[in-house]
């Protein structure tokens, strides 16, 4: 376990900097930012990079016999919550490191709640396809459905939304119209974050806070004064700039978001929090027991920033993501090049990333489902009872094998699919189906539900699923009432 000082902490503060994206002009007093909406709905994106293919999760094929299609012995397919699971029922092992599967699980757990929804994507370009994931494809003028949500559920939130991927999913939309403040601010460290939310807290033997406060007054007049500040005084960029400065860091700090947000315990030697006059969040304990290892796998800690975020009702559309680095401490934890690593080893690798992927969403919900909505008023329910999951993949994997085959690579494909995990869509089944003498997936009737096999959807389907799903209107949306309640 490594111990965290104060040069540590202070590596976070370039995400923080990220914050001077959010138009402090549309933000309210700290009182009312603590209020939700009535309607407010949560929206998690959870980033299934480098092509995580449905079937080989929850859409497999039963190998009849040396087929040439990806598919699976009887043995190693269960059913549970209303899928059809991958499932080894022992661990497998990939370069050396036993894998544990968490599909079948995550079904029997999350099955009620889970639609998986066929679709046939217009990229295998990473950073094109993980965009068009979130922007489906343009549909909504190039906003994405993080933005979208921020947008519809973000009023009065101090960072509507939060984006901890990479690559494509981190991508901004296309939409010019949107607001700055329901832009993405970017977080590269979910587990040092919190510490880059105050200014002055955690450091030992600072002045007085009173003068600090004085100090960050002068340097204010001395920026309006200096050449830079008089040339570049009527420049938007730099009125963004000194109006986030000046109220969006005095809002973070007076809302305790360094108490709130801090999800490491205090360690007497290692991580000694009051050492530095800090402290765990209150949720922190909650937080640990469903990700005991984020201190050492980033994924885990984006997930307990995730559910920190929505809870202490700062951000309503976070996203997240395994990712595309290996991560071997403690075992293997994350493939090299996430999913992709299917080209070197298909079924091992798909296996290993949705045990991954889904054992990560599985902790954030549980956190959901058993945090009341509403601190002073149980009676409005969980906040998992207003909460989207959307596992959001770029593309597919290559349909073909050599016969009978377990060990193989594969390439990209354009058919796939999405997993969309919400008590606000009709869960426990599959939308549309797969052709098991191809491999490849078919769409379903919008309104009926039942499977098409001439049909096909795409990107723009998937996104107006989940804009349905939490109010977002627009036009052009494509909904689909047999899939949201």
């Amino acid at each position: 376990m490594k111990t965290i000082n104060r040069r540590r902490l202070l590596q976070s503060l370039g995400a923080a900097a990220a914050a001077g994206i959010v138009s402090p002009s549309l933000l309210s007093a700290p009182a009312r930012a603590q209020a939700r909406a009535p309607d407010q709905k949560l929206l998690f994106v959870i980033a299934a990079a480098g092509g995580g293919s449905l079937i080989d999760s929850f859409m497999p094929i039963v190998d009849a016999g040396n087929s040439p299609i990806v598919s699976y012995p009887a043995n190693l397919i269960a059913e549970g919550g209303g899928f059809r699971c991958v499932h080894a029922p022992f661990p497998v092992n990939l370069g050396g490191f036993n894998v544990t599967g968490h599909i079948l699980p995550f079904a029997q757990r999350h099955g009620r709640d889970m639609a998986v929804v066929t679709q046939e994507v217009t990229s295998v370009n990473h950073i094109v396809a993980q965009k068009r994931s979130l922007t489906g494809a343009g549909i909504h003028g190039g906003r994405t459905i993080l933005e979208a949500a921020a947008a519809r559920h973000g009023a009065g939130l101090l960072m509507p939304n939060v984006n901890m991927c990479e690559s494509g999913y981190l991508e901004p939309g296309d939409d010019v119209g949107v607001a700055d403040r329901d832009r993405s601010i970017a977080v590269a460290d979910a587990l040092l974050f919190p510490f880059a939310t105050d200014g002055f807290r955690g450091i030992k033997g600072a002045p007085d806070r009173r003068l600090l406060e004085r100090a960050r007054s002068v340097r204010g007049r001395l920026d309006a004064q200096s050449v830079h500040g008089f040339t570049f005084r009527d420049a938007a960029v730099q009125k963004h700039f000194l109006d986030a400065r000046e109220r969006i860091a005095p809002l973070m700090e007076q809302q305790d978001l360094i108490t709130k947000l801090t999800m490491v315990a205090n360690v007497p030697g290692q991580i000694p929090l009051t050492d530095f006059g800090l402290e765990s969040s209150p949720d922190g304990a909650a937080v640990r027991a469903q990700f005991p290892d984020l201190l050492r796998d980033p994924f885990e800690a984006q997930a307990a920033l995730a559910f920190l975020l929505a809870r202490h009702k700062v951000s309503c559309a976070i996203a997240l993501s395994p990712s595309f680095n290996p991560l071997l401490e403690g075992g293997l934890r994350n493939t090299p090049l996430a999913f992709d690593f299917s080209h070197s080893n298909h079924v091992l690798t798909q296996y290993a990333m949705w045990s991954r992927v889904l054992k990560v969403a599985d902790g954030l919900i549980t956190l959901l489902k058993a945090q009341d909505w509403d601190d002073a008023d149980p009676s409005q329910g969980k906040m998992w009872d207003r909460s989207v999951v959307y596992i959001a993949t770029d593309f597919g994997r290559d349909k073909t094998r050599p016969p009978g085959s377990l060990e193989f690579g594969s390439g990209h494909h354009l058919n796939n699919g999405n997993v969309i995990v919400s008590p606000l869509v009709r869960g426990g089944r599959v939308y549309g189906d797969v052709d098991p003498a191809t491999g490849l997936t078919f769409g379903f009737n919008r309104t009926t539900g039942a499977a098409e096999p001439d049909t096909l959807l795409h990107e723009g389907d998937v996104y107006s699923v989940v804009a349905q799903a939490l109010d977002i209107e627009f036009t052009g949306r494509l909904d689909a009432p047999a899939i949201v309640r």
